[in-house]
């Protein structure tokens, strides 16, 4: 892991505006996404580890479920751009991590909630029910709180596939103020690899689909572009009905015809 000298100082420059600094402060990422997806393995290994773990002390108290969502989504900015450079980075104010952009030196400040398979009182409700209620549980802390988050859903499906109807998920959205929301989950495993399924639900852009899937193999990564079939209301989005758009594998990129490793 690497120290993030240039977000340091932009962090530091926001904060001194308030008037509070602390020299302390540092802000932490991974040399590249193939160094960080070597804890993401031992997660997906233990999937109480991944729902329950405790905060990585090593990566400014960052939770491994966040850890993953984060990964996730820098993972998903690959198929979506293929000049992108988003990665993600300890949040030294002492939020759930930041997606940093080391093109445009912009931070992006996220805020995590984990979608459970059952509630507590036991019953099993529908998933969509349940991504709207995890945003609506972040927003009891303001509007103004979420201003500005970009908020990642994580459903606790670690060991099963999980189907979902995205249109509707995105109906039964409580009005937010958020910049934008994800959801990540399993969409499929097999002996040589696990799938996450990651969309962005809001904000709704037309012409421009925002469903990847994420394959995690024991050697690598790969990110693919998916544009869904169209759903009526009461039909579930399944993973096997994504076209493909466009796939890469981003472990190495081309800059000025020689082949790099990123």
């Amino acid at each position: 892991m690497v120290r993030n000298p240039r977000l340091e100082m932009l962090l530091r420059k926001q904060r001194a505006k308030t008037g509070v600094s602390d020299p302390r402060w540092t802000a932490r990422q991974y040399k590249s996404m193939d160094a960080a997806l070597r804890p993401i393995r031992a997660f997906l290994r233990d999937p109480e580890l991944l729902r329950d773990g405790e905060p990585l002390k090593y990566f400014g108290g960052m939770l491994p479920r966040e850890f993953l969502g984060n990964w996730l989504i820098c993972a998903a900015s690959y198929a979506a751009d293929p000049d992108s450079r988003l990665h993600f980075t300890t949040d030294p104010t002492g939020g759930d991590g930041l997606l940093y952009n080391t093109t445009t030196k912009q931070p992006y400040p996220t805020e995590h909630v984990v979608v459970p398979r059952v509630t507590d009182d036991g019953e099993n409700r529908a998933t969509e029910e349940l991504i709207a209620a995890g945003v609506a549980h972040k927003l009891s802390k303001g509007r103004e709180y979420a201003r500005g988050m970009n908020l990642i859903v994580l459903i606790d499906g670690y060991q099963h596939r999980v189907e979902w109807n995205t249109g509707t998920a995105a109906q039964l959205l409580p009005p937010n103020d958020f910049a934008s929301i994800w959801v990540a989950g399993r969409s499929d495993e097999t002996a040589d690899h696990v799938d996450f399924s990651v969309t962005r639900l809001a904000p709704v852009e037309p012409g421009l689909d925002m469903f990847f899937r994420v394959r995690i193999t024991a050697t690598g990564w790969q990110t693919t572009h998916l544009v869904p079939p169209a759903l009526k209301p009461d039909e579930v989005l399944r993973s096997d009905a994504l076209k493909l758009i466009a796939s890469v594998e981003p472990a190495t990129f081309e800059q000025n015809g020689v082949r790099k490793p990123f």
